[in-house]
Formats: C-alpha cells, structure tokens, sequence
C-alpha cells in the first residue's frame, strides 16, 4: 500500500512539529537564557520562537541546534537581526553550511560587529 502525503498535510505536520519544539524551546530559553525572556510572557516567547524558526529556514537551516541558536541571535539582538548587511554577508559565507552551531554561527561576526547589529549601525 503507498501512501501519498499532499502538500497541504504535510505543511501541517510541520507546524505540528514547530509547535511541538517551541513548546521545548520556551522553558529551555527561560531555563538557561532568562536575562532575555525574563520579562516576556509566554505567549510572547513562543511568537517569537515560532518567527525566529520561520526565519531561519529562509537560510536554509534546518538543524534543531541550529535553530536554537538562530533563534537565541534573534532574540538576543532584534527578530530582523538577519537582516543587518554584516549578518547577511556573514550568513551567506557562513562557512559552507546553513547548519551552523551557535558558536560559529556568533563567531561569524567580531564583537564590535554584533554591537553594530544591536544599535542597527548598518
């Protein structure tokens, strides 16, 4: 028996799935990361888990510890933080993988770079 899975079933097994690890993500980030979510609701935590995963796939990540970190950039330095031109040339060089840890993912920028990205000096 073949089984055809539609595309449309499949984009909600994804979001099942998402939910599923912004549900972990939320107490994970409150757990080793509260100076950053200390005062957010959970609602909040979760929109932007959820907006800092829909971001990262636009380059190409996939990886969960990936993810993690995209999301903990996000969070740490503005939901567009992808968007500064020192991250986007970072990401796009980014030694050779979308799927990058979060150390590199944070070395792909020198310290004074990332505080540009913070105070959006572009």
């Amino acid at each position: 028996m073949t089984f055809i899975v539609r595309e449309q079933q499949m984009a909600a097994f994804q979001n099942e799935k998402d939910r599923h690890f912004a549900e972990w993500m939320e107490p994970f980030l409150r757990d080793n990361y509260s100076d950053l979510v200390e005062r957010l609701s959970s609602a909040a935590v979760m929109r932007l888990v959820m907006t800092g995963m829909g971001r990262a796939r636009r380059w190409g990540i996939t990886d969960p510890n990936a993810f993690t970190a995209f999301v903990i950039l996000a969070i740490r330095y503005g939901s567009d933080f992808d968007e500064h031109p020192l991250v986007g040339k970072a990401m796009r060089s980014g030694a050779g993988s979308a799927n990058l840890n979060g150390r590199i993912l944070e070395a792909l920028l020198s310290a004074e770079e990332w505080h540009q990205v913070a105070n959006r000096a572009h």
